[in-house]
């Protein structure tokens, strides 16, 4: 698994939906690239990332179906990490660690930095398990790091008008999260843009213009 998507919003694995939400528009607001006036294009661009890890959060565990999914992954991982623990803890005892004043396979271990070494080798042998977890867990999930375009805001008069680009910190800003192409059904935001909180708006100033959008107003 990547990341953990609560530790992401900053919120405990028992919050509840509108806890969820509540935190997901104030990371939306913090950290969301059009309010970094003045920033320097590092800047914006651990903003852009840090905004796709927040709206990937959102778009798990602001659906019942995918959150409940998340967690039974998220807790087969922790059951596998504890009883690795466990287990190189019980073959790794306090007394086969102790090395400063031992002898280690018949012989001597003068050198402070080897007997550090020698010390250090359970734990360098505990984070390639975990690696390897974490390889594992990717590959059978069918996740992979990919890199997204920046996410805007927009906002629409009751009209119909679009304002775009618009401050996502405005009140009535509406957060695009897909921008289809041609002509699409009503229900395609919540089922194929994979964003079950979203809904479709048309562009009237654009022939065949759609927007998946969410809001972000509390």
């Amino acid at each position: 698994m990547a990341m953990n998507h609560y530790a992401t919003l900053g919120i405990d694995s028992d919050s509840d939906h509108e806890t969820i939400r509540q935190a997901w528009v104030a990371a939306v607001r913090t950290h969301h690239p059009d309010a970094m006036v003045g920033a320097s294009e590092e800047e914006v661009r651990r903003a852009e990332n840090r905004m796709h890890e927040i709206n990937e959060a959102w778009r798990v565990l602001g659906s019942d179906e995918l959150r409940k999914a998340y967690d039974k992954e998220l807790n087969e991982e922790n059951k596998i990490a504890k009883a690795e623990q466990e287990r190189w803890e019980n073959e790794w005892s306090e007394d086969d660690l102790d090395l400063d004043e031992a002898h280690y396979q018949g012989f001597e271990v003068r050198s402070p930095i080897i007997a550090l070494i020698l010390r250090s080798i359970p734990w360098l042998l505990i984070a390639a398990v975990g690696v390897t977890i974490f390889v594992f867990s990717a590959f059978a999930t069918g996740s992979s790091p990919r890199r997204m375009p920046a996410q805007k805001c927009l906002a629409q008069s009751e009209n119909g008008e679009i304002t775009r680009p618009f401050d996502c910190g405005e009140p009535g800003a509406l957060l695009i999260v897909a921008e289809p192409s041609g002509i699409i059904e009503s229900s395609y935001c919540r089922h194929f843009a994979r964003h079950p909180n979203s809904y479709r708006i048309q562009d009237p100033q654009e022939a065949n213009k759609n927007y998946c959008v969410e809001s972000i107003d509390d």
